[in-house]
């Protein structure tokens, strides 16, 4: 199957394990890790934002945790492009975890945070800066990778701040 791929992109790995779906399973493992910690990553900065300290959460991660503040705009950014595509991944994972014995509640409230910051792809028709379609751009990075999309930012990869506050409002305004 690998020789198909042979001068393409693609570097297909071969899992040498007895399970059949070790394939779909690690699928699953490594998206519950990348897109599980941008929403978690989304719902401590809104809860920060809620309760008026996101300065000073901001200011605490330049000091022990460099480089978070842009993990979380790449998150927020991602999450509005195309977290509605991850809904029903993080529900899907939560279901594997909990066949396995172990607790599926993080990945479903990690699709309750995509579909909230998902709604913020209203926004565009809103005229929210940053969030406009068309042009070219990587449409932000972050712990769930690249996506293709629009230019959301004046620098790419790092979706600009009117966007990271329109995903925040989404997290904030609640189930809808």
């Amino acid at each position: 199957m690998a020789a198909l791929f042979e001068g393409t992109a693609l570097n297909p790995e071969i899992l040498r394990n007895e399970n059949l779906t070790g394939a779909s399973a690690l699928k699953m493992a490594y998206a519950a890790w990348t897109k599980g910690s941008a929403a978690l990553l989304l719902a401590v900065r809104a809860l920060a934002q809620a309760e008026g300290v996101e300065d000073s959460l901001l200011a605490e991660w330049a000091l022990s945790q460099p480089g978070l503040d842009g993990r979380s705009r790449g998150a927020a950014g991602s999450a509005a492009a195309k977290g509605w595509r991850w809904v029903g991944e993080m529900e899907e994972i939560a279901a594997s975890m909990t066949a396995d014995g172990l607790p599926g509640g993080f990945h479903r409230a990690a699709a309750a945070v995509f579909r909230r910051a998902s709604r913020t792809t209203a926004s565009r028709d809103a005229g929210v800066p940053g969030t406009g379609a068309g042009g070219t751009g990587t449409g932000g990075t972050g712990a769930g990778g690249t996506g293709a999309g629009g230019d959301r930012s004046a620098v790419p990869g790092e979706p600009d701040e009117a966007l990271t506050g329109a995903v925040l409002a989404a997290l904030l305004d609640g189930e809808g």
